[in-house]
């Protein structure tokens, strides 16, 4: 795992609950426990993400995801970004659905500056057998050097046939194996490849620029706020913060208290913001949670509650107490 800020791109298997049968991504884990949890909706939708303190008991499934992730350590934690780039079932990632014969047109290509290893191969890489297959010819020669300084192949054929038979087998089982030449893809394919790619990129991105002007209109309104998943939720409270002059970005950091947004407000101030889409008030146990998360960082940020449906008198008062900012999407947010 690389933990310096940069994108890196992983593919990483999914899995259920026993019980409840919900899907989940482990991005990433730790040794001893505690685990970045990516959660899925039945349609593979990322709906969610949160951090446990130890790893969770789960299925594996026939599905496979490609993600994008952006971590580094912060006082001996791990602070980190995910995106969901595909879901792909075990056809799609099996090499004879990737002859290099197919058209680019009918393969599902990462939608990412990425290679994988089913696209290195429609490209013409070919991981080769060189290295096992020469090992174990060489394995056999030294048998047979070991035998004949023994002595074991001068003797009667009644005392010697376990050798003789050992040898034979060896054999047979060598020119049974086929020697595989390693091949880098070919440099035509790969410029075709990223060309293609970037042409995907190009096209999403402008297709996200349209929705994303249609979602600023929708954010106007109150009942867009309600339809949205917890992970939208975040998001689309991301992009109404930074359009008012704050830089905010969704992240997760082990043991960071359900923190959804870090970064800057308008003052260029630090700000942590927690997101809740409760049916119901916010109460007291939230705003006591982020009091407690505020105390690990010094420089003593700017911290924000946003909620839905607004909070209890009790969270209130102890807000007041100890300057935490209470704010409804409603009254605060949409009517800016």
């Amino acid at each position: 795992m690389i933990t310096d800020g940069s994108w890196e791109y992983v593919r990483k298997k999914i899995f259920k609950y026993p019980k409840s049968g919900k899907l989940v991504i482990a991005p990433i884990t730790q040794q001893g426990g505690g685990s970045f949890i990516m959660d899925l909706d039945n349609n593979f939708n990322y709906v969610g993400l949160r951090t446990v303190k130890r790893n969770p008991y789960v299925h594996g499934t026939t599905y496979v995801a490609d993600v994008l992730i952006n971590s580094k350590k912060e006082n001996n934690q791990i602070v980190a970004q995910f995106k969901l780039l595909r879901v792909l079932n075990e056809k799609e990632v099996d090499l004879e659905f990737w002859k290099p014969s197919k058209r680019l047109e009918k393969l599902k290509i990462l939608p990412a500056e990425f290679l994988t290893e089913e696209e290195s191969y429609w490209a013409g890489k070919v991981n080769g057998n060189e290295v096992e297959f020469f090992g174990w010819w060489g394995a056999l020669i030294a048998f047979i050097y070991f035998a004949f300084k023994k002595g074991l192949l001068s003797v009667e054929l009644s005392s010697s046939w376990p050798i003789f038979l050992i040898i034979g087998l060896g054999i047979f089982f060598i020119k049974s194996m086929k020697l595989i030449r390693t091949k880098k893809p070919i440099e035509k394919k790969i410029n075709q490849l990223m060309a293609y790619k970037r042409k995907i990129i190009k096209d999403n991105k402008n297709q996200i620029g349209r929705q994303l002007s249609e979602l600023d209109v929708a954010l106007g309104k109150y009942t867009t706020w309600t339809n949205l998943s917890p992970i939208a939720f975040e998001g689309a409270l991301k992009r109404k913060l930074n359009n008012t002059g704050m830089k905010v970005d969704t992240t997760k950091t082990t043991g960071d208290g359900g923190i959804d947004l870090t970064g800057v407000d308008e003052n260029k101030k630090s700000v942590l913001i927690q997101a809740k889409k409760y049916s119901k008030p916010v109460g007291v146990s939230v705003v006591r949670e982020m009091i407690g998360v505020r105390q690990n960082y010094q420089n003593k940020p700017r911290t924000i509650i946003y909620s839905l449906e607004g909070f209890t008198k009790g969270a209130y008062d102890l807000a007041n107490e100890h300057d935490i900012e209470l704010k409804s999407i409603r009254d605060d947010l949409i009517g800016k």
